[in-house]
């Protein structure tokens, strides 16, 4: 009797393996879907900041034309579409001064109603005539 008992202490029980199994099985499915997680946000800040610089471009294109026009542009690149808003201000405080003030939107966004990047300022220039 005492041998048996000797037995036992010497080793696990298969209920015992099998709970370990169990929850080792659960913390890598935790660890993994963290993991999941992190390439998805990963992925995501990657595109936002792709479409910043698109725009930080695009607006650096628009703000070193020396000649504005007001109207809405729309155009596609390879991955993302382009939609450019110009728009002069009009207002009691500019009259008579020899400049013009615009409102620019620009929006860059991916096809299909992804992301979306929203850059806005307004620029003066000088005009020709009064």
């Amino acid at each position: 009797m005492n041998s048996t008992r000797r037995l036992h202490k010497n080793g696990f029980t298969l209920i015992e393996v099998i709970v370990a199994i169990a929850i080792l099985a659960i913390g890598i499915v935790a660890v993994s879907e963290v993991f999941s997680i992190s390439l998805r946000s990963i992925y995501s800040t990657k595109k936002h900041a792709d479409l910043s610089l698109i725009a930080l471009s695009e607006m650096r294109i628009l703000l070193l034309d020396p000649s504005l026009e007001e109207g809405i542009d729309k155009h596609v690149e390879d991955d993302y579409e382009v939609e450019t808003t110009i728009e002069e201000v009009e207002n009691e405080r500019y009259k008579g001064l020899p400049y013009r003030l615009y409102k620019i939107r620009l929006t860059v966004s991916e096809p299909r109603g992804g992301k979306r990047v929203t850059l806005r300022t307004e620029r003066i220039i000088k005009s020709l005539t009064q």
